[in-house]
């Protein structure tokens, strides 16, 4: 039931199954990039400001899912991209709240990448690469999930 008595819409099922989509292209290059041994990456401008973007648009297509879904079920606007993860689980849409809290790292991680590029480490973007791009799988599969 929508939380401010309006009728909810559906999902938008063509925009939802565009940005999955968007996303595992995403991931399918960030993961060729985290193949590359650390000195590597690092020494590459071209491989570490592409992964930083990369990354970047995966975490942007994760909240654009987050807040589709709620505005979907009329729930009130979020207080930002991390407080969205936290809302789906509130809303049992996402079930691990280990995904969640990584999630809300992501998404602050991802204010660094925007707002303070210049600080950004590029070792914890290799990191990244390394360890986080399944919690983005895991997010699409609870979604798809939620939606069948």
């Amino acid at each position: 039931m929508p939380e401010s008595g309006a009728v909810a819409l559906p999902p938008d099922r063509d925009f939802i199954d565009e940005s999955l989509a968007s996303l595992e292209e995403n991931l399918l290059f960030l993961q060729q990039l985290s193949q590359r041994p650390a000195d590597q990456f690092l020494r590459s401008k071209e491989a570490t400001y592409s992964a930083a973007y990369a990354l970047t648009i995966s975490i942007e297509a994760i909240a654009g899912i987050a807040s589709h879904l709620l505005a979907s079920l009329n729930h009130p606007v979020p207080k930002g991209m991390a407080d969205s993860f936290e809302c789906l689980f509130q809303k049992d849409i996402l079930k691990s709240s280990g995904l969640v809290e990584r999630l809300g790292q992501m998404s602050r991680f991802r204010n660094l990448l925007v707002h303070r590029y210049w600080n950004v480490d590029y070792a914890v973007v290799h990191q990244i690469l390394q360890t986080h791009l399944d919690d983005f799988r895991l997010f699409a599969r609870e979604i798809q999930n939620f939606l069948d």
